[in-house]
């Protein structure tokens, strides 16, 4: 199961979600930002053999050569065979848990279903700004005393989750293959997810905890955020919301 989840969607209670059910998750794709220059410190392949090697077992090519596309291009390519191959068993194996790649295109021609979760970005902000990396926390640690902590950690979030959480929605709402999972309405559409029989063999093994445990934390974003920032990054999900009056 490839599941692409941008930071603050959702990510560490889909996680213990799966642990609990001892069943086997993996997030291979280390592709970092430097908050404080907003620059992409590049795709780590060494990372991800390390993460997903006792998966695959050995048959993770090393990709030689220099160019930062190739390596990005054969290791997705090898991920997307291992996928295929445990669609075929009808078992459950290991979930691939993507926090940047699907954000980044790199899915975008993938042969195999891509479950893709979203959540409304005001508060997949918020999450992030609490639940961060270490070189997030660690650039904004010195605006915490000010009170500036917000506006600093928007200005860090719009060089990197932002960006993936503008490309996964781009690129989720052109997959016609894949599963769209609304964090607002998660057990409501993974039960459609475990209804397809690439994924059913999965359903016994989740479903009743998701359906038992899973209560989203809501933000009052007014008393989190400064109404300058709400509104900035609404004018820049505009289609997110547009799309969100379909189902509401």
């Amino acid at each position: 199961m490839i599941i692409s989840i941008p930071n603050g969607t959702a990510t560490r209670w889909t996680t213990k979600l799966w642990q609990e059910a001892k069943l086997p998750v993996c997030s291979p794709d280390n592709y970092h930002i430097q908050f404080r220059k907003g620059e992409e410190t590049g795709f780590h392949e060494t990372y991800f053999r390390k993460k997903m090697g006792k998966y695959i077992r050995g048959n993770i090519k090393r990709v030689t050569g220099s160019g930062l596309g190739k390596n990005e291009k054969e290791v997705v390519k090898q991920l997307e065979m291992f996928e295929k191959e445990n669609i075929k068993r009808r078992k459950p194996s290991v979930t691939v848990k993507l926090s940047t790649w699907g954000g980044r295109g790199l899915l975008k021609n993938f042969s195999v279903p891509v479950i893709w979760l979203i959540r409304d970005p005001v508060q997949t902000y918020i999450t992030a700004m609490y639940n961060h990396s270490e070189d997030f926390h660690h650039y904004c640690r010195k605006f915490v005393s000010s009170g500036e902590m917000r506006e600093c950690t928007l200005k860090s979030w719009l060089y990197g989750p932002l960006q993936y959480w503008a490309g996964q929605f781009k690129y989720m709402m052109e997959d016609e293959d894949g599963f769209i999972v609304r964090v607002e309405r998660f057990v409501e559409d993974f039960a459609k997810v475990f209804e397809d029989e690439r994924f059913k063999c999965y359903k016994k093994f989740l479903f009743e905890n998701m359906k038992s445990q899973y209560s989203p934390h809501v933000y009052n974003e007014e008393e989190e955020l400064s109404p300058w920032i709400i509104n900035y990054i609404r004018e820049r999900t505009n289609e997110y919301y547009e799309w969100r009056k379909t189902w509401e």
